[in-house]
């Protein structure tokens, strides 16, 4: 796909979010792989590679919606809050380079930092999904409160590499989680199986159905994370899984929608 220019410029494009959506501390290894210009295939595959193997967190899209719904408050969640209400309904990149100025100038950051900081801030302005931009923004904000230790990053990459090399097989096949509501095959399985097995399921709807999909199979991080600060995720799963039917889904939704998955799957090829 890379010789075709389209897909390959779709990547670029991508690849930032793929970043801080995932992993914000991985930001920094962006900044400086998005500076080499590189336009070789290998050294795309590379950077791919790195980002695939090390733990993934999630904090930026837990971020935004606990700091509106979390009982118990930290500075960091408060921060995000304020520059969400200062967003309101408008587009997250009016407000990006002023929160750019503001923690440059306020925190006493690293070259380091500061790229990754202004690599969010870049993305912002580029278009795509308002949760990209608004990830972005919190990104920012992570960065300048956390900070980003190179030799915590190195350690990260090389912990998982080891969790590769120690796995088997090396290479698999898609699980069928992945080809949820983000996909062509997820949306045809969702809708067959609200249109056939709905009543069997508490009648769920469409949204509550993508939810726990997303939730408790797909949505994944491991339980060690890179860092105590970097724990955030799990509180806004919970959160996002209350009131669902947790037990409808471990009982034999999961199953039933695995079985329609692979049914599609096999449609299409």
């Amino acid at each position: 796909m890379w010789a075709e220019k389209e897909h390959r410029n779709w990547l670029k494009w991508r690849l930032s979010i793929l970043v801080i959506e995932e992993a914000w501390y991985f930001t920094g290894e962006l900044a400086h792989f998005l500076r080499t210009k590189s336009d070789a295939e290998e050294d795309w595959r590379k950077f791919i590679y790195r980002l695939c193997l090390i733990p993934k967190n999630k904090d930026a899209d837990a971020l935004w919606g606990l700091s509106s719904t979390a009982v118990e408050r930290t500075p960091l969640l408060d921060e995000v809050a304020r520059w969400k209400d200062r967003i309101g309904d408008g587009d997250p990149s009016l407000i990006a380079d002023e929160l750019f100025e503001w923690l440059v100038d306020g925190e006493k950051l690293t070259d380091y930092e500061k790229d990754a900081i202004r690599v969010a801030k870049r993305r912002v302005g580029m278009g795509g999904m308002l949760g990209d931009k608004q990830q972005c923004i919190v990104t920012m904000i992570l960065i300048a409160q956390y900070g980003i230790a190179k030799n915590v990053v190195a350690q990260a990459e090389i912990d998982g590499l080891k969790r590769w090399k120690g796995g088997k097989p090396k290479t698999v096949n898609l699980p069928w989680y992945v080809f949820d509501m983000h996909t062509a095959v997820g949306k045809m399985a969702m809708g067959i199986l609200i249109k056939r097995k709905a009543a069997q399921f508490g009648n769920i709807d469409q949204e509550a159905l993508s939810k726990l999909w997303f939730y408790m199979e797909s949505g994944f991080v491991p339980k060690e994370m890179v860092s105590d600060s970097q724990a955030w995720w799990p509180a806004w799963r919970e959160e996002e899984l209350a009131g669902l039917p947790v037990k409808l889904w471990e009982k034999g939704m999961k199953k039933e929608i695995q079985s329609i998955v692979n049914w599609c799957l096999e449609k299409r090829s």
